[in-house]
């Protein structure tokens, strides 16, 4: 039998050395993206730094932030030369932020369901998260099978705490 084709790349006959995974772009034996795996770069640092340390590392960052690790401090996402293309990122970033809410919206709804300590507390929150499921739901923030399920579950959950 012979072995499995793996296109050179994969696990091949055991015992025998798989061959170096030349990259042309990088002048023979592929680089890491990572600096110090590169021969004679200094070793990566980890952990956190400080606000002030940051700063100094990559120009500016946002205020808010008090901590960061080291690896997050990646350059800058590029604006967009063409017109409809930093349209189309500012929508993208205010549909996120509109999602985001939404979503944590209905994470709230759910988590008040299954905190509810009466019966009749449960069935009104129960109606208020199937409100919010079927209109995400609708809106195609999430899945229609995905809030039927939560439903269900949540409906499940209320009959038991009413017996």
């Amino acid at each position: 039998m012979g072995a499995k084709h793996t296109g050179g790349r994969g696990p091949g006959l055991p015992g025998v050395p798989l061959p170096a995974r030349r990259d042309v772009r990088a002048g023979g034996v592929r680089r890491s993206a990572y600096p110090e795996a590169r021969p004679g770069a200094p070793p990566r640092p980890s952990g956190l730094i400080t606000l002030a340390a940051a700063a100094k590392i990559s120009g500016s960052l946002p205020i808010h932030l008090t901590t960061l690790p080291l690896y997050a401090t990646a350059p800058e996402r590029r604006m967009p030369n063409i017109k409809s293309a930093k349209k189309r990122m500012e929508l993208s970033r205010r549909a996120n932020t509109k999602n985001r809410a939404r979503r944590s919206r209905i994470r709230t709804a759910v988590k008040k369901v299954r905190q509810a300590e009466t019966a009749e507390e449960a069935h009104a929150r129960l109606r208020e998260a199937i409100r919010i499921l079927d209109h995400a739901a609708t809106k195609h923030l999430m899945h229609a099978n995905r809030a039927a399920r939560i439903k269900s579950q949540l409906a499940r959950h209320v009959r038991e705490i009413a017996s």
